[in-house]
């Protein structure tokens, strides 16, 4: 039977299956919201959307929303203090259009980056994170933790894949770890690709260089 909105509501009601959780469903705008009584915190989902990603992948992408929904809570409830985990801070990349803020008006901590994207800093947690506010700065100042972010970043590993497609070589960047994208803002990575690159147009007049591409919808 194919998915429709409806089913898929509840099949991911009775995937969550949990007490504290309210749902509101929204026929006309095909959302529905759910929002967890002990954290004060909502997610809205999208059921047209992840009809689309239960057609082409199955119940993987099912169990991946009840994740998300899980670990945006768990992200909420979680009282680690910044200046106590200075080694758990990372930079993630976010396009522009993500918020500033969150819901209860609290600025995120952003530093401008392409005319595309923003860079957002957040408390490694384990299996999620969570992304840091002004509230946050009130032991440590922004420059330190937007610092200590990018020492901690530059001492991640970054395998690369290399393919060819008329002459052209392209590296991918995928480790499944939230920070793909984030390892861009590496310096002396990004430097070494380009020493790279020029090595390439000096030996092939067929090679245009090398791509890096990275997952940028972490």
């Amino acid at each position: 039977m194919k998915p429709t909105i409806f089913t898929v509501k509840e099949l991911l009601i009775n995937k969550l299956n949990n007490p504290d959780y309210r749902y509101t469903f929204d026929k006309d705008s095909g959302t529905l919201q759910v929002k967890n009584d002990r954290v004060k915190n909502a997610v809205t989902i999208q059921l047209a959307e992840l009809v689309k990603l239960i057609e082409r992948d199955g119940e993987s992408a099912l169990d991946k929303q009840v994740y998300y929904i899980t670990s945006s809570f768990a992200a909420a409830q979680n009282t680690k203090r910044v200046e106590d985990h200075m080694d758990d801070l990372y930079p993630v990349i976010r396009s522009s259009s993500f918020p500033l803020e969150t819901k209860e008006g609290e600025p995120f901590i952003v530093t401008d980056h392409t005319a595309e994207t923003r860079i957002y800093y957040v408390l490694d947690l384990g299996n999620t994170y969570r992304l840091l506010t002004q509230k946050d700065t009130s032991v440590l100042a922004v420059e330190k933790i937007k610092s200590q972010a990018l020492i901690n970043l530059n001492t991640k590993k970054i395998p690369l894949k290399e393919d060819n497609v008329a002459g052209n070589r392209f590296y991918f960047v995928r480790t499944n770890d939230g920070y793909d994208a984030s390892r861009l803002l590496n310096e002396k990575f990004m430097e070494k690709m380009e020493k790279k690159r020029k090595r390439s147009d000096r030996c092939s007049s067929t090679t245009s260089g090398c791509v890096i591409i990275s997952r940028c919808s972490e």
